[in-house]
């Protein structure tokens, strides 16, 4: 058995299908893997470049544009793609990412074959660990006497196959791009993922305690310096007894009172 997954070089050979990036900016896109992506000629929701103020740098450069445009709509969104009615496989390769919240559960979402569901509550800032960072999702199903089948389910098909982005738990859905393959999801080609800059080191300073600002109403200007130069000094008469310094003044007063009386007595 020989190993049938195509290279890099010749990936794009191997797309039966192929549906678009999302995003009416420029023409056809070729990914990292050589995968040429159409041009999105919808018109349903909106197309949107928010993304674009991040740098997704665990993506190689060539894959950018295909987590930074993205449709997304208020309601339901659909795209439709023609299938021969014979046997056969096929993988549903999706790009997301979020780019505008900032938190779980703010945005999800189901993903539907035929008015089925093939991916229910999808969280993409949950699955991809945050906002600005890539996140893929291989599905598959397959064609087989005149049926739709993936997992539980079972349609009859005509020829379309109907993929739809819904609404969900929370916020609209989306979709940023996504390609159809003809075979097994082990043939098909995975983006690859750099590793993100190692983050630098930040050397903080001595931190210095900020100036005190005077209050003109509260602050005693008598002191000289509001911080002290050196150890505090101990205060010797800080355990004194009060009573103590007034033993000078109870023996002078006696004293005093007969001086007072001579000195009334000679008037």
């Amino acid at each position: 058995m020989t190993d049938e997954r195509p290279s890099r070089g010749e990936a794009h050979l191997a797309v039966f299908a192929l549906m678009r990036r999302l995003l009416v900016r420029g023409e056809d896109h070729v990914d990292s893997l050589g995968i040429r992506f159409e041009k999105d000629k919808s018109t349903e929701g909106e197309a949107s470049a928010w993304g674009t103020r991040y740098a997704f740098q665990t993506a190689y450069a060539e894959d950018h544009l295909l987590y930074q445009t993205e449709r997304w709509s208020k309601e339901s969104f659909s795209y439709n793609v023609n299938l021969p009615i014979e046997n056969a496989e096929y993988s549903l390769d999706f790009r997301f990412s979020e780019v505008f919240f900032e938190r779980a559960g703010a945005k999800v979402f189901n993903v539907l074959l035929n008015g089925q569901p093939l991916i229910s509550n999808l969280d993409v800032w949950e699955k991809a660990g945050g906002r600005g960072k890539p996140y893929d999702t291989l599905e598959s199903f397959k064609i087989q006497d005149g049926n739709l089948v993936f997992s539980n389910v079972l349609l009859d098909f005509d020829g379309t196959l109907e993929i739809t982005f819904s609404r969900g738990l929370a916020d609209n859905p989306k979709c940023n791009a996504f390609a159809l393959f003809r075979g097994s999801p082990s043939l098909v080609p995975r983006p690859l993922r750099l590793q993100p800059p190692p983050q630098q080191k930040i050397h903080h300073a001595e931190k210095v305690a900020p100036p005190v600002e005077e209050d003109d109403e509260s602050e005693d200007h008598s002191s000289s310096d509001k911080y002290g130069s050196g150890p505090r000094v101990i205060d010797p008469y800080a355990n004194q007894d009060p009573l103590e310094s007034l033993w000078p003044l109870l023996v002078v007063i006696p004293c005093l009172i007969p001086v007072v009386y001579f000195l009334y007595r000679m008037r």
